[in-house]
């Protein structure tokens, strides 16, 4: 087995023989020393890799009883007030951006009108998915003016404090941002992407990202697993916070 990453693949070995049923609910798997004879493998992959099913919600660890694969459905990762970003790094670290594509396009003009685009001004679009250990969590397609993307690079797309880091870099300060919230039925695209059945649920947000004074920089759809992540929000409205989950 590879080194690189050797902890994913073990943990998506262990993951395929608890969804085949090799392993049941309640049953506990082999202790860290016997895996690491079975995978000759060091105890700190090992552990690696049983945290990543720990936080794919697969399994559940307990002092000195050892580890079993979890007697309910896996549980889901809350999204709260809209940080993605801050809610994942506290919930799931190991989770991973890839890139799917990253290139200079003719915006259409719905996305023109949200950037206030000039006629020919044109936009960098880019993909990107978040998945834990072979699973994906969400992606995300956004849009920016070409114009301030001169100084963007794939290291910087795949950080998840991207939005922070790219600001920074530019000089600018968010003003605010709008965003609209909607459930969703998977379409063949999404599905695909996000392994999982057409017309699934999911979670799709809408955001515009402003800088002072008042300037749209950056459009972000993303698409959230329904069946993975929550999101809950609170408001506060004359007085009273009210938390709303989904």
């Amino acid at each position: 087995m590879a080194c690189e990453k050797a902890y994913v693949q073990v943990a998506g070995d262990l993951r395929e023989q608890i969804l085949r049923g090799h392993y049941v609910p309640g049953q506990r798997l082999p202790c860290e020393q016997e895996l690491c004879a079975q995978y000759s493998l060091s105890r700190v992959t090992i552990r690696h890799a049983l945290r990543l099913l720990t936080e794919q919600g697969l399994i559940e660890r307990f002092v000195k009883r050892g580890t079993f694969v979890r007697a309910s459905s896996p549980r889901k990762l809350v999204i709260r007030d809209g940080d993605f970003c801050a809610s994942l790094l506290e919930q799931a670290p190991l989770v991973e951006r890839r890139l799917r594509s990253c290139r200079t396009i003719a915006p259409t003009a719905q996305i023109s009108a949200l950037l206030r685009l000039g006629p020919d001004e044109k936009c960098m679009m880019f993909e990107r998915v978040d998945v834990l250990g072979d699973e994906p969590l969400g992606f995300d397609r956004a849009w920016a003016p070409a114009k301030l993307c001169n100084r963007m690079d794939e290291s910087l797309l795949l950080r998840l404090d991207f939005l922070f880091a790219w600001l920074r870099k530019l000089r600018l300060k968010i003003s605010h941002t709008e965003q609209t919230i909607e459930a969703i039925e998977a379409g063949p695209v999404e599905a695909q992407i996000l392994a999982t059945a057409p017309k699934a649920a999911l979670l799709k947000t809408r955001e515009v990202v402003f800088t002072a004074p008042v300037k749209p920089v950056l459009v972000v759809d993303s698409f959230y697993r329904g069946d993975r992540l929550a999101l809950n929000c609170k408001i506060l409205k004359e007085g009273m916070r009210v938390s709303l989950s989904h």
